[in-house]
């Protein structure tokens, strides 16, 4: 008896935490797309050339921060850091690869702390956290026991995922967030989000972070729940995006067939009166804007035409997943290649990038 009524409290309570949160189906809008006017989603837009130097030349793999100072820009091939002024100025570096005491030995992402403003660093290979102000300048290293993929920061505590993390029968405890103090050292951590317990964590995707409103919200694509993060530590669901009904087996996540055909969210961004979610279906990326007032939702196909400014009669824009901001902005990246075709007006004038290795233009695009 006792273990019925357990059951049924388990079940019960999920569905109340399913049905008491919204949810977004994309799963029914993943095949209908269209093109939509900038207008309907956004307030404005900000056209921003990067400026290009010997000093500051951009691959064509970046992670772009958009803060309220400064821009910031991650080379991923290269493993360099960049920061721009908001007029897209070439102003620093961030570090250096090398073997100084000072240098990180590699990295892939990084982390802006806007309030102490400083430059995080993340070297997952090293399980170090390297930390840099916004003139460059190393200020320390943080060594952690697990392997961070990216970080969130809550005053002085450090949220981390835990990258390397797998499920083993002989070792279901296994821990998916940590949360350290500024030196390192482990406060708190919580269990896998994941509820099928032979799900194996080492994906070809990982989770993501996202901000709004000072609050972090955390995604892991295992699940279709939002959760909020708390500190101390807890999450707590907060929305459901619908993915679709298909069962997920631990081998599609290393398949890249399979999962090219399952639903995939890479990025949230959320204002107060929307959300946009960056999906990834079949090899294309989507674009789902949610209105949270009407529950209504347009889905682009982030092919060209996709978003059109009619805002200040510019070109289409694309959202770049691997973008985020402390401001609800979407980021789109124009390259030169589609600057050729669609030349683009800033302050009246046609701009035009010189050479084939110009770095790119940012579109700010103020989400409604």
């Amino acid at each position: 008896m006792k273990l019925f009524f357990l059951c049924f409290f388990i079940f019960t309570s999920k569905a109340f935490l399913l049905t008491a949160q919204s949810r977004i189906n994309i799963y029914d809008q993943r095949d209908h797309y269209k093109k939509v006017n900038l207008s309907e989603v956004a307030d404005s837009i900000v056209y921003i050339p990067l400026e290009t130097t010997d000093s500051c030349l951009l691959s064509d793999e970046l992670q772009i921060f958009y803060g309220k100072d400064a821009i910031f820009v991650g080379d991923q091939k290269n493993e360099r850091f960049y920061r721009f002024d908001k007029h897209g100025s070439f102003l620093n570096t961030i570090g250096q690869k090398g073997e100084g005491p000072a240098d990180y030995t590699s990295a892939l992402n990084f982390y802006v702390d806007e309030i102490e403003k400083y430059v995080y660093i993340i070297s997952p290979q090293s399980k170090t956290i390297f930390i840099y102000n916004y003139l460059g300048e190393f200020i320390d290293r943080i060594i952690l026991d697990f392997t961070p993929w990216m970080i969130q920061k809550s005053n002085k505590k450090i949220l981390f995922y835990n990258n390397r993390f797998n499920r083993i029968d002989k070792n279901k405890n296994v821990k998916e967030l940590y949360l350290t103090n500024d030196k390192g050292n482990i406060i708190d951590s919580l269990p896998t989000t994941i509820d099928d317990k032979s799900m194996d964590m080492l994906l070809l995707e990982m989770p993501f972070f996202y901000q709004y409103k000072a609050g972090i919200f955390y995604k892991n694509p295992l699940s279709d729940l939002v959760y909020k993060i708390s500190i101390p530590l807890s999450i707590k669901p907060i929305y459901e995006i619908y993915t679709g009904p298909v069962r997920r087996s631990k081998n599609d996540f290393k398949n890249m067939e399979k999962l090219s055909q399952m639903i995939s969210v890479r990025n949230i961004i959320e204002s107060d009166k929307s959300i946009m979610i960056v999906f990834a279906y079949k090899g294309n990326f989507f674009n789902i804007w949610f209105d949270k007032k009407s529950k209504s939702a347009l889905n682009v196909k982030n092919t060209y035409p996709g978003f059109i400014d009619n805002i200040t009669n510019g070109p289409d824009i694309l959202p770049y997943w691997q973008s985020s901001s402390s401001e609800s902005v979407f980021i789109s990246l124009l390259t030169i290649e589609y600057l050729e075709k669609y030349p683009i007006k800033i302050k009246g004038d046609f701009f035009r990038k010189e050479t084939i290795d110009s770095n790119p233009v940012l579109a700010i695009v103020k989400l409604k």
